[in-house]
C-alpha cells in the first residue's frame, strides 16, 4: 500500500520521523572516540635566560611555541577524559 504524498500524510508520519532522526544523532554524539590516545607529556625546558639575553625574539617565539603545544595537548586530554 502506497500513501500518497499529503500534508496530512507528511504530518502524521513527523513524530516517527523526527524520533528517528534524534535517535540516530544520540548514537552519532554518543559515540566513544575508540581510537583517541593522549599525546605523551614533554619535559619542560628550562626558561632559557640565556637565549632570552642574547636573542630575545627567537626566545619569544619558543616560549609561545611551547606553551601553545602544551595548551594543545592539555585541552585534547581534557575532552578525551570527558568523553571516556
Amino acid at each position: 500500500m502506497k500513501l500518497p504524498v499529503t500534508l496530512a500524510n507528511i504530518r502524521r508520519l513527523m513524530p516517527a520521523a523526527t524520533c528517528v532522526a534524534v535517535a540516530v544523532l544520540y548514537v552519532v554524539i554518543g559515540a566513544q572516540p575508540v581510537h583517541a590516545q593522549v599525546l605523551p607529556q614533554t619535559p619542560v625546558s628550562d626558561t632559557g635566560f640565556g637565549e632570552l639575553v642574547t636573542n630575545p625574539a627567537k626566545w619569544l617565539t619558543n616560549m609561545f611555541n611551547a606553551a601553545l603545544a602544551n595548551l594543545g595537548r592539555k585541552t585534547t586530554g581534557d575532552v578525551v577524559d570527558f568523553m571516556g
